[in-house]
């Protein structure tokens, strides 16, 4: 019971986290699009093997670029400390580069025609 408690007061204060730095008063539409591709890029990067899943002595460790997520067997859960955070927001920032960058193509394609 103990571990199930660290694991979802890890687990709320890594939501909190996310949710006071994006500001949730001002999301937009492209905002919540880059939050909810980010919060999907996070869990999916996490489990492909070599890149986000990996063992050490016996320990499932998911997470890319940090450890988010622990697996110690026996139904033993825990989470990095701001693992899941870092890593949202590593995703969050890394989509809203590619949609900037997308832009500006797109601006600069249409300015040459």
């Amino acid at each position: 019971m103990d571990e199930l408690l660290s694991l979802l007061l890890g687990l709320f204060f890594n939501v909190i986290l996310i949710i006071v730095l994006l500001n949730i008063k001002k999301m937009n539409k492209l905002k919540v699009k880059i939050t909810i591709l980010s919060s999907i890029a996070t869990i999916i990067i996490a489990i492909i093997p070599g890149i986000g899943y990996r063992v050490d002595n016996n320990n499932y460790i998911f997470g890319y670029p940090a450890d988010a997520f622990y697996y110690e067997g026996d139904w033993l859960f825990s989470l990095g400390s701001f693992g899941l955070a870092f890593n949202f927001f590593f995703f969050y920032w890394t989509f809203k580069l590619i949609n900037k960058a997308w832009r500006f193509s797109i601006s600069t394609i249409k300015r040459v025609s």
